[in-house]
């Protein structure tokens, strides 16, 4: 009976052994693995752009614009922390701010900022990058050039008045307008994009053919509207952006 009780308990401990052998194997295992991933992490850490477009492909004044860009990403997870977009005269800048951790997971990641509408011209579009979890500042840049064209919402330039003005473009409060014209009076209607009318207004010339004068828009929203001047016997309109 000792003899069997002491068999037994040499069994158990061989076991236990054996058992405590495997999981530091594992652990040792996983322990490679993990530090392998990091070393690769480390390696391929810094995020990168694919592409970038704006949509619509051909925009008009009347599209409400967006940019998609087109990362590839090299470390997870990750995901989109915020954006940022500063609109100057016929230049656009952009930047991607991403929020990313050390394991290696290379993919692309697909994602949208809002540009808004934009008057007609040639626009040099910047795009930066930033990973907040490496560092703050820019681990990649992209540029690109589109150009916005005038849009037509159904509102037919039917004669043009001998000299018409209109400031500031974008506007936040006051728009300014100048015309000349040999009637005395003209009507004012401010459209939205649909075509609606949003605002109307009757205006007196000096007596030497000239309006000068402005209509309050502070009351609208942000966006693209139109100006419409018409005496009677012809009509012209013009496009603003309300900001």
């Amino acid at each position: 009976m000792e003899t069997i009780s002491l068999y037994r308990q040499l069994s158990l401990k061989k076991n236990d052994n054996t058992l405590i052998f495997k999981i530091v194997i594992v652990v040792v295992l996983f322990g490679l693995m993990f530090l392998n991933n990091q070393y690769q992490a480390q390696i391929y850490q810094t995020s990168v752009f694919d592409s970038i477009k704006v949509i619509p492909a051909n925009p008009h004044t009347t599209d409400y614009i967006k940019l998609i860009s087109y990362t590839a990403q090299r470390s997870s997870p990750c995901y989109f922390d915020s954006s940022k977009v500063i609109d100057q005269p016929n230049i656009v800048n952009a930047t991607f701010y991403y929020r990313a951790y050390g394991f290696l997971a290379e993919y692309i990641m697909i994602d949208t900022v809002d540009l808004g509408y934009l008057i007609p011209g040639v626009y040099n579009l910047n795009a930066d990058l930033l990973t907040f979890s490496y560092t703050d500042t820019i681990v990649d840049s992209i540029a690109m050039e589109f150009t916005v064209t005038r849009g037509d919402v159904g509102l037919k330039e039917e004669s043009k008045f001998i000299s018409l003005n209109l400031y500031p473009n974008p506007v936040n409060n006051q728009l300014n307008f100048t015309l000349t014209d040999i009637f005395n009076t003209i009507k004012l209607e401010v459209l939205d994009v649909t075509g609606k009318r949003v605002k109307v207004e009757s205006y007196t010339n000096k007596g030497d053919g000239e309006f000068k004068n402005s209509i309050d828009v502070s009351d609208l929203k942000n966006g693209l509207y139109f100006c419409r001047f018409s005496n009677g016997e012809k009509q012209v309109t013009r496009k603003f952006v309300k900001q």
